[in-house]
């Protein structure tokens, strides 16, 4: 799973991140920022994600963003 965000951050790393994908969070297992305050945050899925779950980040112990719908590309 790939996520991309936005943060004022100007370090981040893989235990900074935390999604929750349809009620199940979970560490990103890498992130990185790809400049002007855009970060991409990838997770290793243990199993494919059913329906549409929503999706949230939190960086840290910070409050959890809202949740925005899984989009899905091939």
């Amino acid at each position: 799973l790939v996520c991309y965000f936005r943060s004022g951050a100007k370090t981040l790393c893989a235990a900074d991140v935390h999604l929750d994908v349809g009620g199940g969070a979970m560490e990103c297992d890498v992130a990185g920022s790809l400049g002007d305050g855009v970060w991409q945050a990838n997770v290793l899925l243990n199993e494919g994600l059913k329906g549409e779950p929503g999706v949230r980040i939190r960086l840290g112990n910070g409050p959890w963003s809202n949740a925005l719908p899984l989009r899905r590309t091939a």
